[in-house]
């Protein structure tokens, strides 16, 4: 559990205080007398008589648990932006300097509004691939290892298989625009993706030019059930891609080929059915 916390796996909970509670009270108090001492002696035509700051006072005093509300409520405001809307507000900012917003106008793009169809790992990274032209120039088993390298946990091992020329050009230019997306998250103070599981597209673009299952698992060394899913998902991911038909009718075909090459016995797929 402390290795799951150290990790950022496991969603800290504030434990509540006893002090946050009197903070509360005393912030609300501090208003009220804030209050009192601007209708006593603000301004010159604000002043008050003895017997109306007295009522004035009194009637503060009475409403001094609803200030205490107001004060919670502003805090948990302040907390809830700090954890929803910041974090949205930069990823929207992300978004909008890669032309999928229009952040001051509150607008999915055109560009926007295909990248929002696709239900896959990593939407910006496989966006700009396609976007740029990435899988218009790939056969279907590079587009099938690409796929796998975004879909794969990166710790899982799919043994040391040789990877081509052609893979070793396409992997290099897929770590440029994944570092091209990298450095605008940096900017915007976001976490970039962490980095591609290479094994894992290795034994996806061998599985799709045709390899036996036995063989697959033979040269990877990894369990039956890692495989499984790992094609499964990427091959649910290309089937994501080829329905981009109307916008990138290239990527699309690329990547129904490689999910067809993908999505076979004994993988199967519910997406493919």
């Amino acid at each position: 559990a402390f290795a799951d916390v150290r990790a950022g796996r496991a969603t800290l909970m504030q434990e509540p205080r006893l002090r946050d509670a009197r903070a509360q009270s005393d912030e609300a108090v501090a208003l009220i007398n804030d209050l009192m001492d601007e209708l006593a002696g603000g301004k010159r035509d604000a002043r008050l008589s003895e017997d109306e700051r007295s009522r004035c006072a009194e009637a503060l005093w009475s409403v001094v648990q609803e200030a205490a509300t107001v004060e919670q409520m502003e805090r948990r405001a302040e907390v809830l932006r700090g954890e929803v809307w910041q974090p949205f507000e930069r990823r929207a900012r992300v978004l909008a300097h890669f032309g999928y917003l229009d952040f001051a106008r509150e607008r999915v793009t055109e560009r926007g509004r295909w990248l929002a169809d696709l239900r896959l790992d990593r939407p910006l990274l496989a966006g700009e691939a396609i976007a740029r032209g990435l899988f218009d120039k790939m056969d279907a088993p590079r587009a099938a290892a690409i796929v796998a390298a975004l879909a794969a946990d990166p710790d899982r091992d799919f043994g040391q298989l040789e990877i081509d020329d052609a893979l070793v050009r396409a992997l290099s230019e897929f770590e440029r625009i994944a570092f091209d997306v990298a450095g605008i998250e940096w900017r915007h103070e976001l976490e970039p993706a962490e980095e591609f599981n290479l094994s894992a597209a290795a034994a996806a673009a061998r599985w799709a030019r045709g390899v036996p299952w036995a063989t697959l698992v033979r040269e990877t060394r990894a369990e039956e059930g890692d495989l499984f899913r790992l094609l499964s998902r990427t091959g649910e991911s290309l089937l994501q891609i080829g329905s981009l038909r109307a916008s990138h009718a290239r990527a699309a075909r690329v990547a129904s080929e490689a999910a067809e090459a993908t999505l076979r016995e004994p993988v199967r797929s519910e997406a493919a059915l």
